[in-house]
């Protein structure tokens, strides 16, 4: 059936007027607007419906004259955009969302655009609209291929049914392809965040303080085992410190180079040397190579005192060491910390890997010697230096450590941002996320 060209014309206005300025940046918004995280999988879906009305009425516009099958096409996408009064709202709201997420790109951050483009559209799909409205048109059409009077209930009749889905985009297989991808790579962005999250909250529980103020590893270690006065040393930041390195490295040498008298748990005694691994056995020695410089130094100098309770009431303690010997004393201390922390993560390394394990198949043996450490499992005194090793670069403010601890909360917003992302575009049942996670999704 072909209708006037007065007719078409009316038509061919609304559709340029109306609904074309919108409806140009439709391909790449369906195209690329589910990965902006401002839309919701609603508020996409309903525009590729709209995206749909809109290339059917081009396709009506663009014919010399108006032809019944390119109009009933049009018709039939209309009236899905229309049947649930929630569509339009959802339809415009989405698009000022993505519109404004776009604004630089799309309209060189005109905001008024955005805005009077959306008043555009609420004018199509509004019944208030001048006349003729697209509703006098359809109604026009209609009236005329029925060949007699209808009004606007009786050709359409709203429904509360939803046919819009909300449990994932309605999309092309290349988009839900890319929507795999960003979904795979998020997951494996967050298994990495999470890594990073649980090893610093590990440092951070090893090295952090009991009632944030008592080193109690430290405090046990130097005067149960090392028998000196925590409290008189104290006052000599540097005499305290050197004290506490000579005795670790004294404990050290015993577990590196010695053999330990270890009961199994059948009591059979055994003779042990603990642990024969080159890479900590080098960490050691540079160890033992900076405090001999911060000794011989301090030895020969003497500077002045610094007590303890200064140096950790300092928010930045290396700025308070003025005099060059003072400097190259703390450089030396400071380079302690770093092997020491070190130390600390190939310890807690050698305890927790499978294949070192099976080297140490006595890791959970009870100590007969040396005395200080009768009764103890073996596995429990490396953990002791585990801590104490720790909480010395937490007690004293060693820099690499809290800076590595202050990267816990960027960690977890990364971590939230990346479950957000999933979120707003995983489908509702988080059937991608579990097949990928189960590796039963294999991308191109």
């Amino acid at each position: 059936m072909r209708l006037s060209k007065n007719f078409k014309k009316k038509f061919d206005d609304i559709f340029l007027y109306n609904v074309y300025p919108a409806g140009k940046f439709l391909k790449d918004i369906i195209k690329n607007g589910w990965k902006s995280g401002v839309l919701s999988i609603k508020e996409y879906n309903i525009i590729v419906q709209f995206s749909d009305l809109y290339n059917k009425m081009s396709a009506v516009n663009k014919k010399p004259v108006l032809i019944y099958n390119d109009f009933i096409k049009f018709e039939d996408s209309f009236y899905k955009v229309i049947s649930n009064d929630i569509y339009l709202k959802n339809l415009l709201e989405g698009l000022n969302k993505i519109f404004t997420y776009y604004k630089e790109s799309f309209f060189n951050n005109n905001e008024k655009i955005i805005k009077q483009l959306i008043n555009l559209l609420e004018s199509f799909f509004s019944f208030n609209f001048i006349m003729p409205s697209i509703y006098d048109i359809i109604l026009a059409f209609n009236i005329i291929n029925a060949r007699r009077f209808l009004n606007w209930d009786e050709l359409y009749e709203k429904t509360k049914e939803d046919f819009i889905q909300s449990n994932f985009f309605d999309c092309s297989v290349e988009v839900f392809e890319q929507i795999v991808k960003s979904i795979k790579s998020s997951l494996s962005e967050i298994e990495i965040i999470e890594k990073d999250i649980a090893r610093i909250e590990w440092l951070k529980n090893y090295s952090s303080l009991s009632n944030n103020t008592n080193p109690d590893k430290i405090i046990c270690f130097y005067i149960e085992i090392l028998k000196k006065d925590w409290h008189k040393d104290s006052d000599d930041l540097f005499l305290l410190l050197l004290s506490l390195f000579n005795g670790i490295i004294e404990k050290m040498n015993e577990l590196l180079s010695k053999d330990f008298v270890l009961m199994n748990e059948k009591e059979e005694l055994i003779k042990k040397r603990i642990f024969s691994n080159m890479e900590l056995e080098e960490l050691f020695n540079n160890l033992k190579e900076q405090y001999t410089s911060a000794k011989d130094r301090h030895l020969s100098v003497t500077p002045s005192k610094i007590p303890l309770e200064f140096y950790i009431s300092q928010i930045n303690p290396e700025f308070i060491f003025t005099d060059i010997n003072q400097k190259f004393i703390f450089e030396k201390i400071y380079n302690v910390f770093y092997f020491l922390r070190q130390m600390a993560f190939k310890l807690y390394y050698i305890i927790n890997d499978e294949k070192e394990l099976n080297k140490m198949n006595f890791i959970k043996f009870m100590i007969v010697k040396p005395e200080e450490w009768k009764g103890k499992i073996l596995i429990s005194l490396i953990n002791f230096y585990i801590e104490l090793f720790l909480q010395i670069c937490g007690y004293f403010k060693e820099k690499n450590l809290i800076l590595e601890l202050n990267k816990l909360n960027k960690l977890i917003l990364d971590r939230d941002k990346s479950l957000k992302k999933i979120e707003m575009i995983s489908d509702s049942n988080k059937i991608i996320e579990r097949f990928l996670k189960n590796d039963k999704i294999i991308l191109l």
